[in-house]
């Protein structure tokens, strides 16, 4: 019989004596929901194993790795590579069974990598090793990784030949044996990675400060924390309209809601990204969205108003 069975790195595992820096890395893998009371998965807590005569296949991922794919399964529009609805258990046992073997086979191709160096783990002074394992897990700057089964992108697939059997083959997703091999191969080789780390903590730590450590930007408003003025807008057959003008048009769409509920933990990275969006600097974005810029007058109102109604705008 053949095996492809992964240990778990929660086994032995005490998680209280992790560093702070490391253990919010390795959570931002979980999930959160919006709701009431924000829900956390934990990273690798979801066993999936199928056993049989040939063989015998264990792996972790998380919770909801399947939500996707789950729901759009059960909408029967999930397809295999000739383009034919499948249910949920056949993806199991021929596509997520094949993500394990990927799973397994990454697992054991990393732990190879490092074997001619593996003893020396615990050596401090070897910091190739050590960043070797740590770029396996961080590859990424301003995103947030987590494991979710993959479909295949719509340049790969025969679109004339979707499009001959599903009306709205936009809402269709495809599966592949190949990919959800090669995808469960680079999340093994992920999850070595982090049971290497998770398990010899200290010998990481210094390079998670050094890599992943913001500095501390501070955001209460100054009395030096002056306004940069900003250069009213002036282009032909538009008014010369204010930063505040602008800004009120913006409101009135409302994409300064959109702004302020954006999911991020990095501090002054909504002030950047309206920054970016209207073409000011940063500081006055803050003051933007705290409502802390110049009185917005009667007068600037007025024109915005005209404005609209004269191109029959309805907000």
């Amino acid at each position: 019989m053949k095996e492809y069975i992964v240990p778990n790195l929660y086994d032995g595992l005490n998680l209280h004596t992790i560093p702070k820096i490391i253990i919010d890395e390795f959570y931002k893998l979980g999930y959160w929901y919006p709701s009431a009371e924000d829900i956390f998965y934990k990273p690798y807590f979801k066993i999936y194993e199928f056993d049989t005569d040939n063989e015998t296949v264990r792996f972790y991922t998380h919770e909801n790795a399947d939500k996707f794919i789950y729901y759009n399964i059960i909408e029967k529009k999930v397809l295999n590579e000739d383009y034919e609805v499948i249910n949920y258990d056949k993806f199991l046992r021929e596509y997520i069974k094949e993500y394990g073997k990927g799973f397994y086979n990454g697992f054991t191709n990393f732990s190879n990598e490092l074997k001619n160096n593996e003893n020396q783990i615990f050596n401090r002074d070897n910091k190739q090793l050590a960043h070797k394992i740590f770029s396996r897990i961080i590859d990424r700057k301003e995103f947030r990784y987590r494991e979710s089964f993959p479909t295949l992108t719509y340049f790969t697939l025969d679109i004339e030949k979707l499009k001959s059997k599903f009306k709205n083959y936009e809402d269709y997703h495809v599966v592949s044996k190949n990919s959800y091999y090669k995808s469960g191969f680079d999340s093994g080789e992920r999850y070595k990675a982090w049971s290497l780390i998770l398990h010899n903590p200290t010998l990481f730590e210094d390079i998670f400060i050094k890599q992943l450590k913001q500095p501390e930007i501070k955001e209460e408003v100054k009395e030096k924390d002056t306004i940069i003025e900003t250069p009213t807008l002036n282009l032909k057959n538009i008014p010369n309209f204010t930063l505040q003008q602008r800004y009120n048009l913006f409101e009135q769409l409302g994409f300064d809601s959109i702004i302020h509920q954006l999911n991020t933990e990095k501090q002054g990275a909504k002030h950047k990204l309206l920054a970016l969006i209207l073409g000011i600097s940063p500081d006055n974005a803050k003051h933007l969205l705290n409502g802390t810029y110049k009185e917005f007058t009667k007068e600037q109102q007025e024109e915005v108003e005209e404005f609209l109604n004269r191109n029959k705008i309805k907000l």
